[in-house]
């Protein structure tokens, strides 16, 4: 009868124990290659997974890039045509000054254009320096220093007649 018992106890237990694929576990049958093999090819699984997101993280980084540098050449683009007709500008002020001084009849165009030229300039001009932030431009600055300029010449070519 005991051994009866002790049969029955040791198939039990046996059978309460399983194989593992990883080497630092084991049961009472040991390690197993197939688990072990099994184990690996998760493992790869995930690394492929994990290689394959870095990739596509990496691919949106060089595009966002890419997308940056476009936006900063656009803006330095912008920044110098806006420039130029601030030097444009100035030019032509200084020109229509020195031809309102021998003309008095133009005064009050010159008043007109005065006020345009400074409520402009106090957008584009920050106490007395440019604007350090381009992004802090009026959005339609180039286009309202091209009709002021415009103005400008109008008001030159009156004077000149």
């Amino acid at each position: 009868m005991k051994s009866i018992a002790f049969t029955c106890l040791l198939l039990l237990a046996l059978s309460s124990c399983k194989t593992t694929g990883d080497p630092t576990q084991g049961g009472l049958f040991g390690w197993s290659r197939d688990k072990a093999d099994q184990r690996l090819r998760y493992y790869e699984q995930e690394a492929t997974a994990a290689e394959r997101e870095a990739s596509e993280e990496n691919a949106k980084s060089k595009q966002l890039s890419g997308d940056l540098k476009s936006k900063n050449q656009e803006l330095a683009h912008e920044r110098q045509l806006v420039d130029d007709l601030l030097t444009e500008n100035n030019k032509l002020h200084e020109q229509l000054l020195a031809l309102l001084n021998s003309k008095s009849e133009a005064a009050d165009k010159l008043r007109e254009l005065e006020k345009d030229r400074n409520e402009l300039l106090g957008q584009i001009i920050s106490q007395g320096d440019m604007i350090v932030d381009p992004y802090q431009l009026p959005n339609n600055a180039p286009e309202k220093l091209s009709k002021l300029n415009m103005r400008y010449k109008e008001a030159i070519l009156f004077l000149l007649k």
